[in-house]
């Protein structure tokens, strides 16, 4: 994904969570339910509890290692493309019809100074900009388009809907937050697209110091990485808030 906003964030101290919005959350909830996601009951504001993990390092040195393109992950990265379009779709529909009412836009320009000036903008405008994947660089798998549309919906089901920011605490609430809405078959591209690369933007990997980007890779990271349901969220794993049949379909990997 990347986009000068999280290159600048990622780097800064933890910024102060502030208060999920309503209409992301309930739009990523309608979303979910339509979808057919089988994904645990979890508050948004559990989110302001999420830490970078310490396995950060573990995942950077993951995505360095991993091949600038490997065909085997291409299914896992058009489930994403498509899946992406189908939230970016909820995103804009109108809150009568279950989504969040939003205006998408896309600017040659980075369009926000801070995480505050972007939130500003969607609670006051209703809307949201990202700076396009053609100023910044092209993806090596996805559209322009399809970049663009990603930056969208992780922006707001991934940010938004938690109130964490693009420091690395919030990157790895926003990950943990955003791949439940991702089917199985996608979660692994949508990791690699965001825990690998913001792990590797801060930590730095084999080849690349912390702070500079390094090739961006089309593969998937080893799936213990992958897996939302066994990560730190406020003490417990995000599995401990399953109950039943739900957390015995979810084992840890």
């Amino acid at each position: 994904m990347r986009s000068r906003l999280k290159s600048f964030y990622a780097q800064h101290p933890e910024m102060a969570p502030a208060d999920p919005l309503g209409n992301i959350v309930q739009a990523g909830n309608t979303y979910v339910q339509k979808s057919g996601l089988d994904i645990p009951r979890i508050s948004p504001g559990d989110f302001r509890s999420v830490s970078a993990s310490p396995h950060g390092p573990a995942i950077a040195r993951a995505y360095g290692n991993l091949p600038d393109n490997d065909p085997s992950s291409h299914p896992s990265f058009a489930a994403m493309r498509e899946e992406n379009h189908r939230q970016l779709e909820t995103l804009t529909s109108p809150v009568s019809k279950g989504g969040a009412g939003l205006n998408v836009n896309v600017s040659k320009e980075d369009p926000y100074d801070s995480p505050a000036a972007l939130r500003r903008d969607v609670m006051e405008n209703n809307n949201l900009t990202v700076m396009s994947t053609a100023t910044t660089g092209g993806h090596p798998y996805f559209s322009n388009d399809d970049n663009d549309a990603f930056r969208a919906v992780h922006d707001a089901y991934g940010h938004l809907a938690t109130g964490r920011g693009f420091d690395r605490h919030g990157e790895e609430a926003a990950w943990l937050s955003h791949s439940r809405m991702y089917s199985p078959a996608a979660r692994g591209a949508m990791t690699s697209e965001t825990r690998g690369q913001n792990s590797a933007l801060i930590y730095g990997t084999q080849d690349n110091p912390p702070g500079e980007f390094g090739p961006q890779k089309v593969g998937l990271l080893p799936s213990a990485f992958s897996n939302p349901y066994r990560t730190s969220l406020t003490g417990r794993t995000a599995a401990a808030h399953m109950q039943g049949q739900q957390l015995r379909n979810f084992r840890s990997v």
